[in-house]
Formats: structure tokens, sequence, C-alpha cells
């Protein structure tokens, strides 16, 4: 559409909200998408004060990430606006708002269909020129397309699941792309290294052209940056697609080549007689699928601790084993499970006629181990964040394809956790709901075998807690020395800005040797939202598997008094408790499904041995 209105409701005693939107705007918001939001609100205004209608303009909803109903219309030629009235989910038919008036249903309705109306009655007003800019917005976008960077290509050979997936969203944005038509080495910005260098381009390489209809929408969800007008917004100010699918990848001035062919996705032959065993690899969601569905077909799977090699082939610790021996029960049908559910999520799975290695561990070592299928719960109900369980529940459900079940966070101390092999606590405030004899459960679970996976606030709720081995960081203030304050009131917002972090992307150096880095390489692009920093786990009470390097940020906002405080703090890590253990994830690794690298590191969380 050439105008799209995203309607929701706020709290009950918010005033009606219609654009203009508030800053930050993205720079590649167009002036005529600008001036637009002006004319619409305007004539919202207008009704608005013929019936003594409370509203507000350019306050609170930005114009930046585009995962919003207005941001990504904008983004696609549109012009995208909220409009949010008083009500969210407990108005009902009549509620009495804090200034002792009535909001009711009937007015409700009348603000949002008021601003319907006359949101039409503008776009109508000014027809012609909508339609021309529509058109003129996909023109300009082929012919003068925004920033310096003419090419956005993505090795299709180091990460060839996770860029599979993201030709897949390049197809649902109706975004144009291609394969490279030759090898050749290019200069740009290198994702990986988060900085300027060197790429190699390999034929059949992902490159995604600048100069196309929609590339406002690819400079914007592949810029390495965003500029920000405004620190103050209302999401995350970093989402670079290479940073959030984990895929190695350049922008770059030079204008790659296309017409190379894709590569096929690999399938798997019947196998002559009846192979010692099956390798597989363990670096991707697809790898999770693959090992997740054989375990549900009752197929005994083992992990390897270490790399070795086999064949001439290397593996990396993490590889997926899957012997004959152990596996009696599916004697008859193994190849045949194997082979088919290898083929359904496209992996290739290497038969071997031996255990006998040529580097490393053999087969039969306790170096490989066994992963049975666990059985897992995820902690639900009163103090637990709805889209942190949502975004793990979506995981299990849509991603992994693997059962779970929800445990309410107060029956801690009432149920039976013995049933469950691993626990996941979200992100959530448990002080109220945990109470101390659901921790003396909960202990003791982990003490005979458990696995509890720790994400975000439930780190914090651990930190310092008898048994736990993570602490939190502290900023250090000279508590002697009293400074009174100084400045306007109005700074007050922005002075709190200098010490949160909005949603960017750090560097966190991996160890890949450690179950819960499997897969990962030596580093990991973690999203982070909060300014939360814990200090790296002591020798002999744990192991820090990642570390954030620096406390500046790769992409986005993160205040300067965050920086000291998150350099070198940990970012993932796990501990030994009796038999069992803990994960401890700092920043939640599936935000909003759309932060598909940290999908790796949830897996290792959960299934990783």
């Amino acid at each position: 559409p050439q105008v799209h209105v995203d309607f929701h409701e706020q709290g009950v005693n918010s005033p009606y909200y219609f654009a203009p939107a508030a800053k930050p705007y993205h720079e590649d918001i167009t002036a005529w998408q600008v001036e637009l939001q002006e004319i619409i609100g305007r004539n919202n205004a207008r009704y608005f004060d013929e019936n003594n209608w409370l509203y507000f303009t350019k306050e609170v909803f930005d114009l930046f990430y585009p995962g919003y109903g207005d941001s990504w219309p904008t983004y696609n030629g549109a012009v995208g606006m909220t409009y949010e009235q008083a009500g969210s989910g407990r108005a009902g038919l009549a509620i009495r708002t804090a200034e002792s008036d009535t909001l009711t249903l009937s007015d409700r309705i009348a603000h949002h269909y008021t601003t319907s109306i006359s949101t039409i009655e503008a776009t109508s007003q000014n027809a012609d020129r909508v339609l021309a800019e529509f058109a003129n917005y996909f023109e300009e976008a082929t012919t003068d397309p925004p920033g310096k960077f003419n090419s956005y290509v993505v090795s299709m050979t180091r990460a060839p699941d996770a860029t599979e997936d993201l030709i897949a969203l390049l197809s649902t944005q109706g975004i144009q792309y291609g394969f490279a038509d030759a090898s050749q080495t290019v200069r740009g910005f290198v994702y990986q290294d988060a900085a300027d260098g060197s790429f190699d381009v390999s034929v059949g390489d992902l490159v995604i052209p600048a100069s196309q209809p929609k590339s406002r929408l690819v400079k914007i969800l592949f810029e390495p940056s965003s500029v920000l007008q405004d620190s103050l917004t209302y999401d995350i100010t970093a989402w670079a697609q290479p940073y959030a699918f984990g895929t190695p990848a350049v922008a770059t001035t030079a204008r790659v080549g296309i017409g190379g062919d894709r590569a096929s996705a690999p399938s798997n032959d019947p196998v002559q007689g009846k192979p010692y065993a099956y390798i597989a690899e363990w670096k991707s969601v697809r790898d999770q699928q693959f090992v997740a569905a054989l375990l549900g077909k009752g197929v005994n799977v083992r992990m390897s601790a270490r790399p070795f090699v086999i064949a001439n082939e290397t593996y990396a610790s993490g590889t997926i084993v899957i012997t004959r021996a152990g596996n009696n029960k599916v004697e008859d049908n193994l190849d045949q499970i194997v082979l088919d559910t290898a083929n359904q999520f496209g992996q290739r799975v290497m038969p071997v006629s031996s255990g006998f290695v040529g580097s490393g561990s053999d087969f039969g070592s306790n170096s490989f181990s066994f992963i049975d299928a666990p059985t897992v719960a995820v902690v639900g109900g009163e103090g637990v964040s709805s889209s942190s369980f949502g975004q793990i529940w979506h995981y299990f459900d849509e991603v992994a394809r693997y059962p779970v079940v929800i445990i309410p966070a107060e029956n801690f101390s009432r149920v039976s956790l013995s049933d469950y092999d691993v626990i996941v606590m979200p992100s959530g405030n448990y002080g109220s709901t945990v109470s101390k004899t659901g921790m003396e459960n909960l202990q003791a679970w982990l003490r005979a075998g458990g696995r509890l996976v720790a994400i975000e606030g439930a780190v914090e709720f651990l930190a310092g807690k008898d048994g736990f081995s993570v602490k939190r960081r502290d900023v250090d203030r000279d508590s002697t020395v009293v400074v009174p304050e100084t400045g306007r009131w109005e700074d007050e917002p922005r002075k709190r800005i200098s010490s949160r972090v909005t949603g960017s992307v750090f560097l966190v150096s991996m160890d890949p040797t450690h179950p819960l880095g499997f897969g990962m390489g030596d580093t990991y692009f973690a999203l982070k939202n909060s300014a939360a920093a814990f200090e790296p786990i002591k020798p002999g009470n744990g192991w820090n598997v990642g570390i954030v390097t620096t406390g500046k940020p790769v992409s986005g906002f993160a205040g300067h008094e965050t920086r000291e405080t998150l350099k070198n703090s940990v970012a993932a890590a796990s501990q030994r408790v009796g038999r069992g253990s803990v994960m401890y994830l700092v920043d939640n690794p599936l935000y909003r499904g759309f932060w598909r690298a940290g999908n790796q590191l949830f897996g290792n969380a959960v299934f990783a041995r």
C-alpha cells in the first residue's frame, strides 16, 4: 500500500497518539514520507480538536528499527504510521482513568474510526502525489541507490545453512539477489572482523546488488551500523543481517557480477552394506533439527568432545556420530532413518566403515558422549518475561521441533523436578515467585544430574546466591564523595541513557572446545539489550565460554558509562553442580526469533554434552 497504519492500544491513562513520529528517523526515510506524515497528522488533529479529544504526536514512537508496522512499510516505499489508543487489554466496556474520567469502548472505537477516515481523506486529497512519489521511491532506488556500498556478498560455503535461511528471508521480502559469477578478492567492510579488509568471493556466493527497487530496504537491513539521530529510541539500534544470521559477509563498493549457479542442496545416496557409523556436522539450526528428529525417532546419537580425523577428513569438536553399536532397537532401519532424515533437512552425512581414527579419539572412547533425548521443561507463569518465554517456546516448537513441558515458577517447591533432564529459565523476575523451598528443590535436582539453562534476568536472579558461581559486576563509585546533581531536569532522560544498552551488537570471544561453544568458531556476535554485566567465573568454579572482549559495540548504541563495565565481562558460562550443571546465557540468544546466530548457542546449552 501507499499508506499503512498500524493501529494499537496503549495504557489506559495515555491520550491518543498519531503521527508525525518521534525522532530518531532512519536517514533513508524520504522527505516526502516525512511530509505526508505531517499532512495526515494535521488532518487528524483537526478532528480531535473539534471534539476536544486529547492527543500527542512526535513523542515515544520513532521510525528507526525496521521491525514495526510503521517502519517496515516505510522502508518498503509506503508512508507507515502507528496510531495508539488508550485501553490495552484491561479497559473492557469501560474503565476509570487516573483522572477519574471514564474511558468507554465507544470512545476507543470513535477515536480509531476518526483517524482512519481522516487518514483516508488526507491521502485522497493528495492522491496524485502519493502515487507519483510511491513510484518514484522505487525508480530512484534502482538508479541512485542510497549508501556507499554497491554489493553485499555472503559466503555460501562457510555457513551454508545460515546463508540458505538468509536467502529465504530475501525472497520473502522481495529483495533481488544472485550468485557470484567469478572468484575474486574485494575490499570492503568485513562483518566477521567488524572492520574494513579483504574478502575472498567464490563462484556461487550470494550477492545482493544495491541497485534494485528495494535498495533502501537492502541498505537498512545490511548496513554495518545505522546512523542514530537521537539515542533516546524506542527499540533496538542494531540488526545487520550478517550478524543476526552469523554469516561471513562483506559490504563492498565493488560491483560483484552475478550469473553464477546456486549450489545444490546436499543429498545422500543409498549406501552399500552397513556402515560402522555416520558422521554429521553440528554447526547450524538445521543440524539441530536433524539431531532432534533422530532423537525423536529413537536413534542414539553421540557427540565428539574433541576434534578427530578419519578418512582424511578433519572434524571439529561437537561433531555428531551415529554408530551402529548402541542402536540395536532400530538396527534394521537405521540406515534408512539416518539418510531420509538427513535429506529432509538438507544435511550431508558421511558413512564410515571403521571407528578407528587417524587422529583424535576412536569412536568407542569416552570422548564421544551419548546424547540421550532429554526431557525439557521451560519455566513459565508469574514473574517470567512473556516475550522471553515465547521466544524459547518458538525455538522448540518451530525451530528445533522438539517437545517441551511448561512448569510454573511458583511450583518449584511442589513439582517433582526429577521428571526433567533440562530446565530452561527464561528472563524474568523470580524473586517473588521462587521460594526458599523452591530454590532448595532446584539445587537438589542440579546435584542429582539436572541441567539448568538460565537466560538474562534468570542469570541476575541466580547471581550471588549460594551454590551459583556467577556474580554481578557493579560500577565502582567512591561512596565517600557526595556530588550534587547539576544540569537541567529536562536532560535527565539523556543522563540515564548514558548507563544503558539499547539492543547493540557486541563481539564475544568464544571457546569452541567447550560443549557450550561447539560449532560456533572463535567469535560470536551477541545482541545485548541490557547493561547488566557479570564477572568471569573464577578458575575451579566453572568455565567462561564467552567473554565480551571490548565494551564498545560493533554496531548500535551503548551509553558511555557501560563500556568499562562490559569490557571483559562474561557472556556465556558453564558451572558443574554435583552431577548436574548450569548454563549461564547473559544475553537472550533467541531474541524475537530473528537472531538466528544465537540458535547454536542455545542448542548447545540444551543438547551438547
